[in-house]
Order: structure tokens, then C-alpha cells, then sequence
């Protein structure tokens, strides 16, 4: 008796043991400490980041909630088209916290303006994570996290590892190559840009450039006058996907005619394909790729772009595209 007994207490300590090995502790982006009992299985995003990110780690069927406008991604009718009738409950700015209790989600993913947001929904024993991905290594955190706490850890490193293997081989190719001036204009101002630290800055040094705004330090846009504009004198100009604008806002505007862009028709917008690479996705590692074409097509051409961009969503999402789905296709 005393021996069944003694096996029945190590058994007891042994599954003990494995649930607390169970429980996952992590750091969000705003410091907080989140435990989880276990991996999540059911996920509300209100952010497209991390609900790209969600998708890109093989969390497809664990999505129960997302942010607004799922019906406007492209990502997400190529990959996983059953989000887009899923409930929306939240945003950059908002969160719905009723609807989000109604899905019983076992982890919720806001981004950083909504703390109090997560604070609420803690007191109702929701697990809630801020993320910031404003940056490449609040990018990885956030991928990181996200891995953490659903069970695939392996998967992030994976991910993360063929984010790095496009942007090894970028700095292969360009080794040794002269950087080129770059100005990136924001999607609502072609005066407004990207200083040191932001994300956009990341891609453009990736890609063989200088940011000519990497001078300014700023945590966000900032807005330029048309004088500092014609001062820096960027080599190339691009303006993000999603612009309300086009090239024309340089090339046809008088004030601007003596860039050295504009003279020679250096000019650009980031392509209009299932998402926007100059965004801090997966994915976004395809922007730098892009620049990389425009900055230096003679070591990286147009056509090593598709070919990079073809395998990536292919890998990472399951998905097969081509130059027209991924924006790349030349104009008619």
C-alpha cells in the first residue's frame, strides 16, 4: 500500500509539474507582466500587425476577433479569407471591450495607445498584451511575444529567421556599393517623413540608402518645410502605399523642380499589393527589398524582387502570387 501510495504522490508532483511548466510569463511592450495558463488558443488582435503576424506563425484558426477594416486587407483574402466575416472589435485607437468579452478569448493583442484598454480587460481575467512594433526591435518582440504565448516559439525564430535570410542577402549583394539618398513621404503630406528610429528608416538603410531625414530625432512623422526638402536634395523620393497622392505631387510641382529626383525621374510609390511593406510586418522586409531595386537595380533587379517576393508569401503564408497581386506588375 505504502508503494502505490508513494506512486500515486509522484504522479501527483509529476503532473503538478508539467502545468506549472505549462504556464507562460511574459513582458509586453509597455513592461507589463502577462501570465497565461497555458498557450492560447483563441487570439483577439486588434491590430493588423499582429494579426499578420498571428497568420504568418500558423495561428489561422485561433483568430476569434481582429481589428476594423479586415475587409480592405489584401493579406487576408488571399491567405485566410474566413477573417473578413469574423467580429471586428477594435482598432489603433479603440476597442470594443464588451464584444471582446462575448469571443472569451484567451489572449487579446492591442497595440500600445491601449493600456487602459488592457488594464480592463485584465481586471476581468483576460490576458491582454500591448505591442510596438514602431521599430525593428519592438518588431521582433512582438513577434517574439506573440510565439510565446501561443505555443510557437519555434515558429517566431522560424519566421524571423526568413525575414533575416532577405536581409542577409540584400547586404551581400550591396557590399561595398555607394549608399544613395533617400526621402520616404508619408502616406497624407508628400512634406511629411520619417526620421531616424522609425521603422521606414530601418528599410532605407537596409536597402543601400540614407534616410536624409535620419538627421531629425524624432518618436513619430514629422512635417518639413519645402526648403529642407530642396536642401537635403535626395537622390530618390518614395512615397508609401496607401498615398492620397502620386508622383505628380514632386514632378509636377514647380517648387520642387530642382530636386535631383525629380530631374531625373527618380520618383516613386511603394506598391499597391496585398499589404503595405513599409509597414512593420512580416512581409515588411519586402520594402526593403523594393528600395534595394530602386536604390541599386544594377546588384538587385526588378526581377530578383518578384522572384523573392513569390517564394516569401509562398513560405510564410501558405500562398501563391504573381507581379499583378503583388502591385509589381509595369503600368499599361
Amino acid at each position: 500500500m505504502k508503494k502505490i501510495i508513494a506512486l500515486f504522490l509522484a504522479l501527483l508532483l509529476l503532473l503538478t509539474g508539467i502545468s506549472a511548466s505549462a504556464e507562460i510569463t511574459v513582458t509586453d511592450a509597455a513592461g507589463r507582466t502577462v501570465t497565461l495558463e497555458k498557450p492560447a488558443e483563441r487570439f483577439v488582435s486588434c491590430y493588423y500587425i499582429s494579426t499578420a503576424a498571428l497568420l504568418a506563425l500558423g495561428c489561422r484558426g485561433q483568430i476569434a476577433g481582429l481589428e476594423k477594416k479586415a475587409d480592405t486587407r489584401g493579406l487576408y483574402k488571399l491567405a485566410a479569407p474566413e477573417l473578413i466575416s469574423l467580429p471586428a472589435v477594435g482598432s489603433g485607437k479603440e476597442v470594443n471591450l464588451e464584444s471582446v468579452l462575448v469571443l472569451q478569448p484567451d489572449a487579446v493583442i492591442l497595440p500600445m495607445k491601449l493600456v487602459d484598454a488592457a488594464d480592463s480587460l485584465a481586471e476581468f481575467g483576460i490576458p491582454a498584451l500591448l505591442v510596438s512594433p514602431e521599430d525593428e526591435n519592438g518588431f521582433r518582440s512582438c513577434v517574439r511575444m506573440l510565439g510565446a504565448v501561443s505555443g510557437k516559439a519555434d515558429e517566431a525564430e522560424s519566421l524571423l529567421a526568413k525575414c533575416d535570410a532577405v536581409t542577409d542577402a540584400l547586404a551581400e549583394r550591396l557590399n561595398g556599393a555607394e549608399r544613395v539618398s533617400v526621402y520616404m513621404a508619408a502616406e497624407s503630406d508628400p512634406l511629411m517623413t520619417y526620421p531616424a528610429g522609425l521603422y521606414q528608416d530601418h528599410l532605407i538603410t537596409l536597402a543601400g540608402g540614407v534616410n536624409v531625414a535620419g538627421e531629425i530625432e524624432n518618436a513619430s512623422k514629422v512635417t518639413v518645410s519645402p526648403e529642407q526638402l530642396l536642401l537635403w536634395d535626395p537622390e530618390i523620393i518614395v512615397i508609401v502605399s496607401g498615398a492620397g497622392y502620386g508622383p505628380e505631387a514632386f514632378t509636377d510641382n514647380e517648387q520642387f523642380a530642382s530636386l535631383r529626383a525629380v530631374r531625373e525621374r527618380r520618383v516613386y510609390t511603394m506598391p499597391e499589393g496585398p499589404e503595405s511593406w513599409d509597414y512593420p510586418t512580416p512581409s515588411s522586409v519586402l520594402g526593403a527589398a523594393f528600395l534595394c531595386s530602386l536604390t541599386h537595380p544594377d546588384l538587385y533587379s526588378g526581377e530578383s524582387l518578384l522572384a523573392d517576393a513569390v517564394d516569401f508569401y509562398r513560405t510564410v503564408y501558405g500562398i501563391e502570387t504573381d507581379a499583378e497581386i503583388l502591385g509589381l506588375a509595369p503600368a499599361p
